[in-house]
């Protein structure tokens, strides 16, 4: 089984959640990793990817976490978080433990939308009080009764309904990385 905390440019990438293609989102006390998807990416928006100062903000609903992106001025995109279904076979739900004043290293990957092979690959440094905040929702989530279709109509409401940039606005926490 791959490991789904390791990406590499020019690979597939398997979480062992079988939800990509698409964004993935993995949160697990050894380590997150985030794979972002695009349609048909220019070189121009691989080196923005590559590049560009990275934006993030975390919002906390009843059936979800949610995570909103963007890189540099590309429009923010976001992706729901259960750990009852995003967690890959044998990992633990949460997030590692960061010191106070530290960050997490996260991987973030690009591929295209046609489950490509992986574009690019990047490491993003999320400061410990963004790291608390979605620790926080993954161990709510994981302690409570999961509901499939709640967590599914959540997620598509936020989605057509809200949309990522009112969800910005919502969010509890946000950071911004240049790395």
């Amino acid at each position: 089984m791959a490991d789904p905390l390791r990406l590499h440019v020019g690979g597939y990438y398997d979480s062992g959640t079988q939800r990509w293609p698409g964004p993935e989102l993995i949160l697990t006390t050894e380590g997150c990793l985030l794979l972002v998807d695009q349609t048909s990416p220019t070189a121009e928006q691989v080196a923005e990817f590559e590049t560009a100062e990275a934006q993030f903000a975390w919002l906390d609903t009843r059936h979800n976490g949610t995570l909103l992106y963007r890189f540099g001025e590309s429009s923010w995109k976001c992706l729901s978080f259960n750990p009852h279904e995003d967690t890959p076979p044998g990992r633990s739900p949460g997030t590692p433990t960061v010191q106070i004043r530290r960050h997490l290293p996260v991987l973030v990957g690009l591929a295209d939308v046609d489950r490509s092979p992986v574009l690019a690959v990047r490491t993003v440094l999320w400061p410990e009080y963004f790291v608390s905040a979605i620790g926080a929702t993954v161990l709510r989530l994981a302690e409570q009764a999961f509901d499939h279709d709640s967590r599914i109509n959540e997620a598509n409401y936020l989605y057509s309904f809200v949309g990522s940039e009112r969800l910005v606005q919502r969010a509890g926490v946000r950071c911004r990385n240049t790395n």
